[in-house]
């Protein structure tokens, strides 16, 4: 307010002076002088840099905040910076516990890998020295098996006519269950050997062998988002 009243001062008198004929040489210096002071103080206003003080207390606030969730749930296992930190965008801030995550892939891997072992057998079809030892297998089973129905039959007869415990009879019974239930057994595994490579059976172990890696790659992205990421520039805050 100070400067623009001296330049209506300035300029009125020049134009006083004007209509009166003043112009003499010291009126000119003046009025140079004045002018000049004029032009700096315009140059300071429109160039210059003035600081904004004010006194009083007061809070600075952010432009805008950004909250940050784990994209899974777990625990905290490790925070990479404090609170105030200057962090980049897409800087990690903190890491959950993948542990759970990892084992479930270390299992996956196993089942893959036995999936995959099973299917080249299936593939391939069934080895000619493990078809000739189920087969002597099954034969050693019902030699076991004629053994104890000629037994169970012995003790049968003994005991009708009392001269053998009854006890001797039930674990002849018993045998002879035992012996029957192991040659089903050995005829069953022989069957599914020389049937493996059935065209069912290898369309079902691929499927499973696909449903694992599915499995498998789940787990990884599981692992992936455990990291905890900023995702933009700023300051960091307390983790709650």
């Amino acid at each position: 307010m100070a400067l623009t009243g001296s330049i209506e001062r300035w300029v009125s008198d020049m134009r006083r002076a004007m209509r009166e004929g003043k112009g003499s040489r010291r009126w000119r210096k003046r009025s140079l002088a004045v002018l000049g002071l004029v032009v700096v103080a315009l140059a300071i206003i429109v160039f210059g840099r003035w600081e904004l003080k004010i006194a009083n207390k007061g809070e600075l606030l952010p432009s805008s905040r950004a909250s940050i969730r784990a994209e899974v749930d777990g625990t905290i296992r490790e925070i990479f910076v404090d609170e105030g930190d200057t962090v980049a965008a897409g800087e990690q801030l903190a890491r959950l516990d993948e542990v759970a995550y990892r084992a479930e892939m270390e299992k996956a891997d196993a089942e893959i890998a036995k999936w995959t072992a099973e299917l080249e057998l299936l593939v391939k079809g069934p080895l000619a020295e493990e078809v000739t030892r189920l087969e002597k297998l099954v034969e050693k089973e019902r030699t076991k098996v004629a053994f104890a129905e000629k037994e169970h039959a012995r003790a049968r007869e003994l005991a009708e006519k009392n001269l053998v415990a009854p006890t001797q009879f039930e674990q002849a019974s018993e045998n002879l269950d035992v012996a029957r239930k192991d040659l089903e057994n050995a005829e069953s595994e022989l069957r599914v050997l020389l049937a493996g490579n059935r065209p069912e059976k290898i369309r079902a172990a691929k499927a499973e062998i696909e449903r694992l890696r599915s499995a498998r790659e789940f787990c990884g992205e599981q692992v992936a988002r455990t990291r905890i990421v900023s995702p933009s520039r700023g300051s960091s805050l307390p983790v709650t």
